[in-house]
């Protein structure tokens, strides 16, 4: 994956792609690779050798899982700073 510097004001380019990120999902033949970004500019990617679910569904799924875990684990731990 890679980053150029664009301009918003004149929305054109403004400087050289660097490569930035290696390894994500990629099919060259239909033209696609396996990432997101959110609205807060977090990029969430399929790394290229990537086990489990393949389907979009499959992978939002996924990912809604780990988002769920990681938010209940964040939870406990500031209900146990709560308590103390």
């Amino acid at each position: 994956m890679f980053a150029v510097p664009f301009d918003l004001k004149t929305l054109s380019v403004s400087g050289t792609p660097v490569p930035v990120l290696n390894g994500v999902l990629t099919n060259e033949l239909e033209g696609w690779a396996d990432y997101w970004v959110s609205e807060n500019g977090t990029l969430v990617y399929v790394p290229d050798q990537a086990p489990g679910p393949r389907s979009f569904e499959e992978m939002l799924d996924a990912v809604k899982r780990k988002i769920v875990e990681e938010t209940s684990s964040r939870n406990s731990l500031s209900q146990n700073s709560a308590d103390k």
